[in-house]
């Protein structure tokens, strides 16, 4: 009869070590769970905050691109703005020209008219001269008479000078015209390869500026892509992390649902024993011996109550009470070793009530 107690006091102890290992298996799963989440908020406020400023970078980056924008519009119209002015300039300048060109052309077309007019006269004037040297003999004699062939021939000779004065005069002002022309011609001339030369730095200038703002603008989209990445990094690992929270939960549910079965088990192996106890104190204790065995009973009542009462604690007293339970359950098997020394031998000296607190204190 004491070997079949001593045989089942044994199960109960065995099922509290795998309570016990099983206890320590979820504390240190719900510790890695506890890390996890923390790493998981860690992440999500990390990639939160690499998002809010990715987010500035990119409307900074998207500003930036559409300043550059206007600013190449801009200098795009002004760069059209001066052409069009050049191209004005210089059609001016041309028709200034085709003008004064046409006007020295007539100039010297009236020149050459005028000096073949003067050849002309010239020519007449010598057959002229020619004529008045035959007929010198004849006019000296008919001065004294009073012939008028000879105020004629005074009125042509006065003629003649006026003609030459006048083409003199009219030689001159033609070199004057054809050097003041040439003066304004060279002047436009100068002026027009300075505004083409004006023209062709401002086109660098320009060519130069919209080479730079494109590589501003390939560098932006070199960044932006760069940020995708790394965003697209940072969800990947996210979702990694969750779904190994998601492991440790359904391993932490399966690990509860046997602790459960577990706890039942050894509720039922408890109860079996308290039967086998009340019979046997049916049929063998004596009369004395009730009032301790009573007084067992009343301890074992108080502490399943204590045991029921912790079940709403919450996981961070569950701990506390699951160590000061085991204390107390030692206390207690020390407290009964001496109290049933003194009293009548009911088993044998090897039994022991199993006393699990934990098992009360983690059922929920």
């Amino acid at each position: 009869m004491a070997r079949d107690l001593s045989s089942s006091s044994s199960d109960p102890r065995q099922w509290g070590k795998i309570f016990n290992a099983m206890v320590q298996m979820l504390r240190s799963q719900q510790l890695k769970l506890e890390i996890l989440s923390k790493e998981r908020r860690v992440l999500l406020g990390r990639l939160r905050f690499q998002h809010v400023r990715w987010k500035s970078d990119v409307s900074s980056l998207e500003d930036q691109l559409s300043l550059m924008d206007a600013a190449l519009k801009e200098a795009e119209l002004g760069h059209n703005v001066q052409e069009a002015k050049f191209n004005l300039v210089v059609g001016m300048k041309k028709r200034e020209a085709f003008y004064y060109r046409t006007k020295s052309e007539c100039a010297e077309a009236d020149m050459d008219d005028i000096l073949q007019c003067f050849d002309l006269i010239t020519h007449k004037s010598s057959e002229q001269k020619d004529k008045q040297e035959e007929n010198t003999g004849e006019v000296k004699g008919m001065q004294n008479y009073g012939d008028p062939k000879s105020a004629g021939i005074n009125k042509e000779e006065k003629r003649s000078k006026v003609l030459e004065q006048e083409i003199k005069k009219l030689n001159r002002n033609h070199e004057n015209n054809v050097s003041r022309k040439n003066a304004e011609i060279s002047s436009l001339l100068a002026e027009r390869d300075f505004v083409w030369n004006q023209f062709k730095k401002m086109e660098s200038d320009y060519t130069n500026l919209l080479k730079r703002k494109n590589i501003e603008v390939e560098l932006a989209k070199d960044n932006i892509q760069k940020l995708e990445v790394l965003m697209e990094n940072l969800q990947s690992s996210v979702k990694e992390k969750d779904e190994l929270i998601k492991t440790l939960r359904a391993d932490r549910d399966k690990i509860e649902m046997d602790m459960r079965k577990s706890t039942e088990e050894t509720s039922r192996l408890l109860k079996e024993l308290e039967l086998l106890k009340s019979s046997r104190k049916a049929s063998v204790t004596p009369v004395g011996s009730h009032p301790k065995v009573k007084l067992g009973e009343r301890k074992f009542k108080v502490e399943s109550n204590r045991g029921s009462r912790s079940h709403n604690l919450k996981d961070s007293d569950l701990r506390n009470n699951t160590d000061m339970g085991l204390r107390r359950c030692s206390k207690r098997n020390r407290s009964e070793d001496t109290y049933m020394s003194g009293s009548p031998m009911l088993f044998s000296s090897t039994f022991k009530v199993p006393k699990l607190r934990s098992s009360y204190a983690f059922t929920g």
